[in-house]
């Protein structure tokens, strides 16, 4: 978007790579303030099950948020590093008090996504060259929050965590979720170069949160809410992919998208499978 082009020279790779070190970081925090919750919902995450203690995964969010800062010092961009600053903050603000303030926390959830692209835009030319654009990603993951928060309602409860789901129901919250996803792509097509690689992706991306928003009307489950939370995680990037769809080539799409599906296959195989799909408890290995 920035760079109207992939560019691959250092402030490229760096404006890349931050976010995806932040992003790890954050999640790993995210985890730690989420013991209680976890402990409930998702006892065979790592932290729940004791498979990391809790300095262990403070040493590996603190490393992974750390190497994200010192690329952004790399890129010599002082806006890339002020922006870079402001994830860490806002994501562990997130993490440790406002998810649990209802929308204000969907809200800085998505806010975080949004500085992510922004990260990215100031690394490679030193400036947020693309403010409006991106407004539509930022719709879209305050949709795939609300949603996922469906499947942690009981778990929230019990702890007094409140989000959106928790204040008005599943199922209302799944329909303020929908027409926020539904904004969300619209902004994005306004923004963008109606090709007909584009289209198909817009037909995808709409297809997947069709079906996510009718699987939780029908069924606000915690189970159905990790099945929404999975295809949109794949709809948000195939989004992002339609904003800068008209600079890469045909191979470079392919590319791209033969890259997400191996990922999500290989994640799959790696993480979810050894869950237990009916026993996600099963052979759940704790240590110190």
């Amino acid at each position: 978007m920035a760079g109207e082009g992939v560019v691959l020279n250092r402030a490229g790779i760096a404006g890349m790579l931050i976010p995806l070190f932040l992003w790890a970081g954050g999640q790993v925090f995210n985890d730690i303030f989420d013991l209680k919750v976890d402990t409930i919902n998702t006892p065979y995450r790592a932290i729940p099950s004791r498979r990391f203690t809790i300095p262990e995964a403070v040493t590996l969010g603190g490393g992974l948020t750390l190497v994200g800062i010192t690329l952004s010092i790399i890129t010599r961009s002082y806006l890339c590093q002020l922006l870079t600053i402001c994830a860490v903050v806002f994501s562990n603000i997130y993490s440790l008090s406002l998810k649990r303030k209802g929308v204000f926390g969907h809200i800085n959830f998505a806010f975080c996504v949004l500085l992510c692209i922004y990260i990215g835009q100031s690394a490679v030319t030193g400036t947020v060259c693309a403010p409006y654009v991106p407004i539509g990603i930022f719709f879209y993951h305050i949709a795939i929050n609300i949603m996922a928060s469906v499947g942690d309602i009981p778990g929230d409860r019990e702890t007094h965590v409140i989000t959106l789901p928790v204040q008005i129901g599943g199922q209302q919250a799944t329909v303020l979720a929908t027409l926020l996803w539904m904004a969300g792509i619209a902004w994005s097509s306004y923004w963008s170069e109606h090709t007909i690689l584009w289209m198909i992706l817009i037909l995808v991306i709409s297809v997947l949160s069709f079906y996510n928003s009718l699987l939780l009307l029908a069924d606000p489950s915690p189970p159905h809410a990790t099945t929404t939370l999975r295809l949109f995680r794949c709809g948000t990037i195939l989004l992002q992919l339609s904003l800068v769809i008209q600079w890469l080539s045909a191979h470079q799409v392919f590319m791209v998208i033969m890259g997400l599906g191996t990922f999500t296959v290989v994640t799959f195989i790696l993480f979810e499978i050894p869950k237990g799909i009916k026993d996600p408890f099963h052979q759940v290995i704790s240590h110190g």
